[in-house]
């Protein structure tokens, strides 16, 4: 497993190995090199290059730089999305987001935010899953129309509070 730092005044990337704890190799990147992701599956670094308006691109297994890609000014932040198709960068002078598409490794969109974006660490959150409602019979083995029974609805909110909602009806069935 490695570790990947910005050096800003060498212009490089430090690659740590975490079992050693030595520095194993120093990647040159762009100018004044500020943010730093990885790709889910571990091939592709990302490092946001502030002095020169840039995204360069290491591939692991070789530790190398294999693109650089343009973007907004002064980058600083940049973060993968959980499926690895989508790199954001965040341009703190330009005002602006660049959307790199990482399988063509270009700029698919730059979108305009508030002024000075600055994004560290992983500030993509993960969609969250839809609400579920379920259902439950409960007080009839072999229920006939007209018979009265306990109803149980349970509503499932993820990423909200309270998590979940229990509501308790009497339901009588009609034909």
């Amino acid at each position: 497993t490695s570790v990947y730092v910005a050096n800003d005044i060498e212009n490089t990337v430090s690659v740590l190995d975490t079992t050693t704890m030595t520095v194993i190799r120093s990647v040159r990147v762009g100018d004044d090199p500020a943010g730093v992701a990885v790709n889910p599956g571990g091939t592709l670094v990302y490092v946001a290059n502030s002095g020169s308006n840039t995204v360069s691109i290491i591939a692991t297994a070789t530790q190398n730089v294999i693109a650089t890609v343009p973007v907004g000014s002064f980058p600083q932040g940049v973060a993968v999305n959980p499926a690895g198709t989508r790199v954001y960068v965040t341009n703190s002078d330009s005002d602006t987001v660049s959307v790199i598409n990482s399988a063509t490794q270009t700029v698919i969109a730059t979108v305009a935010v508030e002024a000075f974006p600055f994004a560290f660490g992983q500030f993509i959150a993960p969609a969250q899953p839809p609400p579920s409602l379920t259902l439950s019979l409960t007080g009839c083995t072999s229920c006939r129309v007209g018979d009265r029974f306990a109803a149980e609805a349970r509503m499932v909110n993820p990423g909200t509070a309270p998590a979940s909602t229990e509501v308790k009806i009497g339901v009588r069935l009609s034909s």
